[in-house]
């Protein structure tokens, strides 16, 4: 039997990580391991921090999930769609499997959010 994969959730703009609260607490009950890191630009002290900061950081919970092994699945919620998306190129599983390492991203599910292709931004091309 596979593992179950851990859940990364990253919420949206004018958000916290607790807006995913019940969400979480509902897939913990199923059993997955759930990560829900705060947004630096989103919380009330870093209101002007610009996006690499929260790409940087879901990057960096990423890697740190997949260099332990683990194989992942991205929730990505509004904004959270262009954080994600600009941050986690490279790190599917298939990639990391033809270059010989284990763990890596399954899939990015977004949930009401953008979902850029690449070359786009909010902006437009």
């Amino acid at each position: 039997m596979q593992n179950k994969a851990t859940i990364l959730a990253v919420h949206g703009a004018w958000h916290k990580a607790e807006c995913l609260s019940e969400l979480k607490s509902r897939l913990e009950r199923k059993g997955y391991d759930v990560i829900t890191p705060q947004l630096p630009s989103c919380s009330n002290t870093l209101i002007d921090q610009p996006m690499q900061t929260d790409s940087k950081l879901v990057r960096q919970t990423a890697t740190e999930l997949i260099e332990s092994g683990k194989e992942i699945l991205v929730v990505l919620h509004s904004y959270g769609g262009i954080v994600g998306t600009n941050s986690l190129y490279g790190l599917g599983v298939q990639q990391r499997k033809q270059e010989g390492k284990e763990g890596g991203i399954r899939c990015l599910a977004y949930m009401c959010a953008f979902m850029p292709v690449k070359g786009e931004s909010l902006y437009g091309t």
